[in-house]
């Protein structure tokens, strides 16, 4: 039994031996040809891979740019908007109840056009805080919020201020906020 099994294994030297040169030649070269066809499979194949995907991330990175672009414009329109409103209402010399009824309604067109859970339409008018949502406590300053500093530092501009604590929910907040035109006065 163990002869045959002996007598069953393949001396390789011995055929590689009876082989011409040339035969000796493809022996040697086919592994070759086909590690390097291999080799420049898996390259072309990361090559296209890494094409798609940096194609498909431009594209989505382009996508996203262009909805937060549009989604910052109708945010940007709609402060912009609500002051021109509000600085009509107070030429005409509306009262501060009708300008807070004014905010009251404009909470549904935020809630609607920007974000659903906004924390409301507020703004610093005729030297008193008007709120369409939240009434804070007497010793709240709007003057020293940053949505009223980073208002009147715009300039009268529809400004974007940087993440902060809102007072109303706790949570960091950003705001879209503008400086009214007569400089006293600002709207969120």
């Amino acid at each position: 039994m163990r002869k045959q099994n002996q007598a069953k294994k393949v001396d390789f030297q011995e055929i590689f031996s009876r082989l011409t040169l040339f035969q000796r030649f493809i022996y040697l070269l086919l592994p070759i040809v086909f590690l390097a066809a291999s080799i420049i499979n898996i390259v072309m194949v990361y090559l296209m891979s890494s094409d798609t995907v940096h194609y498909r991330s431009v594209s989505q990175a382009e996508e996203l740019q262009n909805a937060v672009y549009d989604y910052l414009s109708v945010a940007d329109q709609t402060v912009d908007n609500l002051a021109r409103n509000v600085t009509y209402m107070m030429d005409r010399g509306a009262s501060d109840e009708e300008i807070y009824d004014y905010f009251a309604v404009q909470v549904e067109v935020v809630s609607d056009v920007i974000a659903e859970d906004t924390t409301g339409v507020y703004g610093y008018v005729n030297g008193k805080y008007v709120d369409s949502l939240w009434t804070p406590d007497d010793d709240y300053d709007p003057k020293s919020r940053p949505w009223y500093i980073d208002a009147v530092a715009s300039g009268g501009e529809v400004t974007y201020v940087s993440p902060y604590l809102d007072m109303q929910t706790g949570e960091a907040t950003v705001t879209v906020a503008k400086m009214l035109p007569d400089g006293s006065r600002g709207i969120r």
